[in-house]
């Protein structure tokens, strides 16, 4: 499985413990070395099966000539590695990068990596079309996409406190209103806008804002101070937040906003859900999908007066946020990671005896060296 990323957030970690569980071994590789994907393939015993996730590690440069290059090296090797006998999965998180410099090469390789994948694995119903519409792949394709929903992150980060005495740590009232962002900060993401959009609105002391998370960029950084400025109502923490004090945050918090220009999928929204906590989000993407009005509020991306109205909604008081709160954390235990990796292996299996009944004799040779005697499988 690559590339790692278990040290920016827990999604790895719970997949490979669950299908660890399922009978599936799995080893982690970093994309930054060269030839990933075939020495994943060389030094991990010839794998069943190499899944691959986020694209960007591979091909994330400014320099558009390095970028094809690299895009044209992780075809070839994902063509190399389908030719000798391993099955390709493909998790799609993103349909494109959203601050790629080389924007083209980013799309050309995605399309690619659908076609070269045996198969693809995408986390809502919505995704499927929106997976086929951007890469162009004709309905042929779709059945070697799975829906596979992005499991919860329930117990995933120390919970220490409770909800009033997280916000006694950050000297913020019971009674207060409280929107939180919580997330990496990316000029996708939008929070100077939010943050000037939540200024314009609010004059009541009583509703705050709580912008958490790790700036992009110094730019970025200085947007978002300065969008705060000196607003008391507007608490930021502009850093890297370590897991002792994710839960904080979110338990401090009445709803979580999350102002995307785009989304397919969202670890920030799993885990305001995952926290009981209800959102605000644009209505595109799984998120969206997910929720219903019964979990938050949703508004027209399109719209300029859109999160604007949003906010509004979620500042009332007669909005029930904490019922909202509710209903996603029921919504997110059911997102268990037992299930997900009963069904991630159950792709495994199906393009495992796919290729092997349609392999060559060599191929099929090499399949029995990879696979043990109880029929587990490597990725």
């Amino acid at each position: 499985m690559l590339p790692d990323y278990t040290r920016r957030n827990p999604y790895q970690e719970r997949l490979i413990r669950a299908l660890d569980e399922q009978g599936v071994a799995v080893d982690l590789v970093d994309a930054d070395i060269m030839c990933p994907i075939l020495r994943a393939w060389y030094h991990n015993s010839r794998p069943d099966v190499i899944h691959l996730h986020w694209v960007t590690a591979f091909i994330g440069t400014d320099r558009w000539l390095l970028a094809a290059l690299l895009g044209l090296r992780t075809l070839f090797e994902l063509l190399i590695v389908r030719v000798l006998g391993t099955d390709v999965v493909w998790t799609v998180h993103n349909l494109r990068a959203h601050e790629s410099h080389t924007p083209r090469v980013d799309l050309l390789t995605r399309m690619g990596w659908a076609r070269l994948s045996t198969h693809l694995i995408v986390h809502c119903e919505s995704a499927v079309d929106a997976v086929c519409q951007t890469y162009r792949l004709s309905d042929a394709y779709v059945d070697r996409i799975s829906v596979i929903p992005h499991g919860h992150f329930i117990d995933s980060y120390p919970t220490v406190t409770s909800a009033d005495a997280a916000r006694d740590t950050l000297g913020i009232h019971s009674n207060d209103r409280v929107l939180l962002y919580f997330g990496l900060i990316r000029p996708y993401k939008n929070v100077p806008r939010l943050i000037h959009t939540f200024r314009r609105l609010v004059t009541d002391p009583s509703s705050k804002l709580l912008i958490v998370g790790n700036p992009w960029n110094d730019n970025l950084q200085q947007q978002v101070s300065d969008a705060a400025g000196d607003d008391t109502r507007v608490m930021t923490r502009l850093e890297f937040i370590p897991d002792e004090d994710v839960a904080r945050y979110l338990l401090a918090s009445d709803a979580v906003v999350l102002p995307f220009d785009s989304i397919l999928t969202s670890g920030s929204a799993i885990l305001a859900m995952s926290y009981g906590r209800a959102l605000v989000i644009p209505d595109v993407g799984c998120p969206a999908e997910l929720i219903s009005d019964r979990g938050g509020i949703t508004y027209d991306h399109d719209s300029e007066t859109g999160l604007e109205n949003a906010l509004i909604r979620a500042l009332d008081e007669t909005t029930p946020l904490r019922m909202m709160g509710e209903e996603n954390r029921r919504l997110a235990a059911q997102m268990d990671w037992h299930d997900i990796a009963a069904s991630t292996r159950e792709v495994y299996d199906c393009e495992h005896v796919h290729s092997s009944d349609t392999s060559s004799p060599t191929e099929e040779i090499d399949r029995d060296v990879t696979t043990d005697s109880s029929g587990d499988l490597t990725t």
